[in-house]
């Protein structure tokens, strides 16, 4: 069993104004383990951080409260991205 999940994906969607669809895109990475979810979202936008055994529909950011655990997890994701650059 892993104990950490890296992905990263995007987000389209469009949305009709007047007779034009504006597009937009965005790109997530995210990281887990068996208790917390971290998201990381495109530059301006605030992270997301949800703990998995009392959250596991990820509906309560909790990112600005359990800052140590986000900025733990953050230190994982980067560690992983060095790797795979390498």
């Amino acid at each position: 069993m892993r104990d950490r999940i890296f992905c990263g994906f995007h987000f389209t969607w469009g949305e009709k104004q007047g007779q034009v669809r504006k597009w937009e895109e965005r790109q997530y990475i995210c990281v887990r383990d068996k208790s917390w979810s971290l998201i990381l979202a495109p530059e301006g936008e605030e992270p997301e951080l949800f703990h998995l055994p009392s959250d596991p529909h990820e509906m309560n950011n909790v990112y600005k409260t359990c800052s140590g655990q986000a900025q733990e997890m953050k230190q994982c994701l980067d560690k992983f991205l060095r790797g795979v650059k390498e």
